[in-house]
């Protein structure tokens, strides 16, 4: 019987009892929606989605050779990706150079070595494993400096007594009556330079207070690593803190500083600089941005995004620490160049000229598309970033050379046109919650393709709770039926039912989905199963002994 009395068996018992006997509801056959469609791949379907803004890829012949062999050295033995050592790589040069080197780009317009790197990616990226290698050795330049520095300060010392002895002197002859005869000769009082500072061209966890005091006695600027740029942050955007973003904004121009603090007195740097790397998870990366964006420094940053992918088992090499000599070898020349102003050479100068004609032109295509302000604020940067990479390089490839060569110039421009500039679009656009959302739902439909017929906003909706968080439903469903109007252009769904008024919307599946992309399907499906298997301690895991 099928009446709802309670001797009788109600419908969803039978089909719950069917289940479990091995019975499967037939997947309707909805084929004939699609016979004029031809789905497009996962990967352009997700460009779509995405506006066709990727993550870049960074040409590393762009660079010199001794860098690109360790960054990629690093990559195998550590399991990353190679980008990550070489922008830091990039910064650590940017901190072992006197930032009071310049690079003149324009009569009276000229740039130091300095810049801020931010690497984003997630918690399993190995960031850190990876950018180690390239900034500790500005830690052991420091080390090697110690047992000099307490020589310069003990000569120091013995200067300081015997001005105050000469001091004393003067003194007490003003003090006599000798001053008044014709004949008296007047002490000599030397003079005395400021007091030695140790050397430091790191710092990690501290304050714009602290910072001051540090780069007050040493002007050939430093650079501040952060391990987790998301300290830093807080700190610099908390407005009822001590700290004072002013200090770094200022670190990142490399001009002559002035801080007045009430019962501090007053400082004067006569060179303050400062570069910056840092890495950062994405979610923590979007939280901060729009506050760090208010005056402009988080578009100081040059954005690198990790590429996932690239994440993988470590390897030996046996050319690692070769490259790694190289390596520390150039970043201890870096330290003992001089205080020079390169110049640009004819053929430098022509290829800054058609990067100009480019980024103009540019800049105001995307003024004209109403462009998101953080992103255009970053990108009126673009050339001054472009000119800092061109001094690094330089400094890098031909140091001893007044002018900078065409080749590094054209170098520096490309790496600013092609990874830079994308590099922002991606980053100030906001578009990783986007991707995250858009990668899940092409996942979904694959997987679901063939076993089930169809999908409703409802359904989809429940599956953005985590990647939308707190959004209102309303902002949150027009985003998701933007997504599901380009998916169904593109063949892999198509509308069957719409109510705006009761808000209920359902698409059939395309059911070739499930043959035609069966590498991806079965790379998801399976990577998804050997981590439910994990969590459930299902997995076979051989134990070794030491």
């Amino acid at each position: 019987s099928f009446k709802a009395d309670p001797e009788g068996i109600k419908l969803g018992s039978l089909f719950h009892l069917a289940k479990q006997h091995g019975w499967v509801r037939p997947v309707p056959d909805v084929s004939h929606l699609f016979q004029s469609a031809t789905p497009v791949t996962p990967q352009v379907l997700h460009d779509m989605l995405n506006m066709g803004v990727r993550p870049p890829k960074l040409d590393l012949s762009r660079f010199p050779s001794w860098l690109t062999t360790y960054a990629k050295e690093i990559g195998i033995t550590r399991g990353c990706d190679p980008i990550i050592a070489i922008w830091a790589g990039m910064a650590a040069m940017s901190g072992a150079a006197d930032a009071r080197i310049k690079l003149e780009l324009a009569p009276g317009y000229k740039v130091s070595p300095v810049i801020w790197v931010m690497t984003i990616g997630d918690p399993s990226d190995k960031k850190s494993p990876a950018s180690g290698p390239l900034i500790e050795p500005l830690k052991d330049f420091e080390v090697e400096d110690r047992k000099p520095y307490k020589a310069r300060h003990l000569m120091w010392q013995a200067q300081e007594a015997a001005r105050a002895a000469e001091a004393k002197a003067y003194f007490q002859w003003t003090a006599s009556a000798d001053e008044q005869l014709a004949n008296s000769v007047q002490p000599h009082v030397r003079e005395l330079g400021d007091e030695p500072k140790e050397l430091r061209l790191l710092v990690n966890d501290t304050t714009s207070a602290k910072l001051v005091q540090v780069v007050r006695g040493n002007e050939q600027g430093v650079l501040a690593a952060f391990d987790e740029l998301s300290g830093w942050m807080r700190r610099v955007n908390d407005t009822k803190g001590p700290e004072d973003r002013a200090v770094w904004i200022a670190g990142y121009e490399a001009k002559p500083y002035t801080v007045d603090r009430v019962g501090g007195g007053t400082i004067h740097l006569d060179h303050h600089a400062v570069s910056i790397y840092g890495n950062i998870q994405p979610e923590i990366y979007r939280r901060e941005l729009r506050r760090l964006s208010e005056d402009g420094t988080m578009q100081r940053f040059i954005p690198v995004m990790v590429d996932p992918e690239l994440t993988r088992m470590p390897a030996l090499s046996d050319r690692l620490v070769p490259a790694a000599m190289e390596y520390d070898l150039m970043l201890r020349r870096t330290r003992t160049l001089p205080i020079t102003t390169y110049y640009l050479s004819d053929g430098a100068r022509e290829q800054w000229t058609m990067f100009g004609e480019w980024y103009y032109a540019f800049r105001n295509d995307e003024r004209l598309v109403k462009a998101d302000s953080i992103y255009m604020t970053a990108l009126g940067k673009l050339e001054g970033t472009v000119g800092r990479i061109a001094c690094l390089l330089h400094i890098m490839a031909d140091p001893y050379s007044p002018e900078v060569s065409a080749q590094t110039m054209a170098d520096a421009c490309y790496i600013g046109r092609r990874f830079v500039v994308p590099s922002l679009r991606y980053a100030f656009n906001e578009l990783l919650e986007k991707e995250s959302y858009s990668t899940w739902l092409i996942d979904r439909l694959i997987q679901t393709a063939g076993e089930v017929d169809s999908v409703t906003l409802n359904e989809l909706r429940h599956g953005s709770r985590r990647r939308f968080k707190d959004a209102p439903q309303q902002l949150v469903d027009q985003e998701i039926l933007g997504l599901m109007e380009v998916i169904e252009a593109h063949g892999w769904v198509t509308l069957v039912n719409n109510n705006p008024r009761r808000n209920s919307w359902k698409w059939a599946i395309n059911p070739s989905l499930a043959t035609l992309y069966p590498d991806h399907r079965k790379a998801v499906v399976g990577a998804k199963k050997r981590l439910r298997d994990e969590m459930a301690g299902n997995m076979d895991v051989p134990v070794s002994r030491m």
